[in-house]
C-alpha cells in the first residue's frame, strides 16, 4: 500500500443522497429524461493483518553475561503531530497499578528513506520525539544500563509506555493523555535477549481493562458522477486521541502516487449523517457507538466533488485512523479499510 502526504480539500462539503437527487433533477429537462450515469458499487474491506499499518513496535531487553541489561525501543507507523510529542516511559507495574514512572531517556535514531539507502538522524539524551512525514520511518530509542537503572523483573522496570503529551517537559504520563502504545517486558537469561511487541489501543495497568485496537470492519462504496458514498459496519472504536477519516488516493497512468483528496470524517449513518464520530474515542456520541463490544456498529461518509471531477485518476478509497494532533491536511499512515474503484471510473478510456 502506498500512502500520500500531499492533500487537497474537497471544494464542496459532503452531501446526502437527497442533495444528490435534487442536483440531478435540476439538470434534467423533464422527469422522463435519464437520471444520469448509473451508480457503481464496490466493496471496502479491512486490510490484512500482515499488511496492517497501525502504530506498532518492539521493546528488546539485552542482558550481558554480567552487569545490568539495556533496553531498545523500536516504533513505526507514527503520524507527525502538531502541538504534541510522543514520549516514552518505563515503569513498575504490579497489582494492577504502576509506580515509579520515569522518562525512558536514551539515544534516538530516526531512520528514513528507501530500504537500499536509509538516512539516519541521531539525537542524544531524549525521551520524546515527533513523527516525520515518511511512512517507512522507524524510531529507535536505546537506553544504556545506567539509564535503565535496574534489570526488569516481575514488578520492576517491567512496562514500557508511549504516551502523547503536550510538552516534552512532562515528568509523568498525563492523567488525560492518550496512552496508545505499551509493552510488558521480562528479564532474559544472561547473554540473551527478550523481545516484547507493543500493543496499540488504550493502556491500563489492569490487563482486563486495557483496550487493544482491532483492525476490523467492512463496507460498501457507491459512486455516481461526482458523488461518492461510503458505508461501513463494525469498526473498532478508535484509541483515545484518534478518529476515522476517509480519503481518495490518486495515481497517474504509470501507477505513481499523485495527491490525496480528503473525503471527510466518518459520521453516523443516514438519517443522522450530520452527527460526527470524531469523538467516538471518548464518548458515546451516537447510538452506533458501543461500549460493549467497544466498537462502532455503523458509519458513513458522503462526498460531492466539483462537477468536472469524475474520480478519474483516483483508484482507491481509504479509511484511516488519524491522530487528533495530526496536521489536518496530511493523510496518516494508519490505513484500516480500503477499496478499489471500478477501472472504468478510475481509469476511463480517452478518445484519441
Amino acid at each position: 500500500m502506498s500512502f500520500r502526504f500531499s492533500t487537497r480539500r474537497s471544494l464542496i462539503a459532503g452531501a446526502g443522497a437527497v442533495a444528490l437527487l435534487a442536483a440531478c433533477d435540476a439538470d434534467r429537462a423533464s422527469v422522463l429524461d435519464p437520471f444520469g450515469n448509473s451508480a457503481r458499487t464496490f466493496q471496502v474491506n479491512a486490510v490484512a493483518a500482515a499488511s496492517s499499518s497501525i502504530p506498532a513496535g518492539t521493546a528488546r531487553v539485552t542482558r550481558p553475561a554480567t552487569g545490568v541489561s539495556s533496553l531498545t525501543v523500536t516504533l513505526r507507523h507514527l503520524e507527525p503531530l502538531t502541538g504534541g510529542v510522543y514520549k516514552v516511559w518505563i515503569g513498575d507495574e504490579a497489582t494492577n497499578a504502576v509506580t515509579n514512572w520515569t522518562p525512558a531517556t536514551g539515544t534516538l535514531r530516526v531512520i528514513t528513506g528507501p530500504s537500499d539507502d536509509r538516512d539516519t538522524v541521531l539525537t542524544d539524551a531524549v525521551s520524546s520525539f515527533n513523527g516525520v512525514a515518511d511512512t517507512t520511518a522507524r524510531y529507535v530509542l536505546t537506553l544504556d544500563a545506567a539509564q535503565l537503572g535496574t534489570d526488569p523483573s516481575a514488578t520492576a522496570r517491567n512496562v514500557v509506555l508511549v504516551s502523547i503529551e503536550s510538552s516534552d517537559a512532562a515528568t509523568a504520563p498525563g492523567a488525560t493523555s492518550p496512552k496508545p502504545l505499551w509493552a510488558r517486558i521480562t528479564q532474559p537469561a544472561a547473554s540473551a535477549t527478550a523481545t516484547a511487541n507493543f500493543s496499540f489501543g488504550n493502556y491500563d495497568p489492569d490487563p482486563t481493562k486495557q483496550y487493544v485496537f482491532p483492525v476490523a470492519g467492512k463496507g460498501t462504496a457507491t459512486v455516481r458522477d461526482n458523488f461518492l458514498a461510503v458505508d461501513d459496519t463494525m469498526l473498532g472504536r478508535p484509541p483515545r486521541g484518534y478518529y476515522y477519516v476517509a480519503y481518495l488516493f490518486g495515481e497517474d497512468a504509470e501507477g505513481t502516487p499523485t495527491d490525496t483528496i480528503v473525503l471527510g470524517d466518518l459520521s453516523a449513518p443516514w438519517p443522522r449523517s450530520g452527527v460526527s464520530l470524531k469523538d467516538a474515542d471518548m464518548s458515546l456520541v451516537d447510538e452506533v457507538v458501543l461500549d460493549r463490544p467497544y466498537a462502532i456498529r455503523a458509519a458513513s461518509v458522503r462526498y460531492m466533488g466539483p462537477a468536472a471531477m469524475l474520480f478519474a485518476g483516483y483508484p482507491r478509497v481509504v479509511i484511516a485512523l488519524k491522530n487528533k494532533l495530526g496536521a489536518a491536511d496530511v493523510a496518516p499512515p494508519n490505513t484500516i479499510l480500503t477499496g478499489d474503484l471500478p477501472d472504468e471510473i478510475a481509469f476511463p478510456e480517452t478518445e484519441e
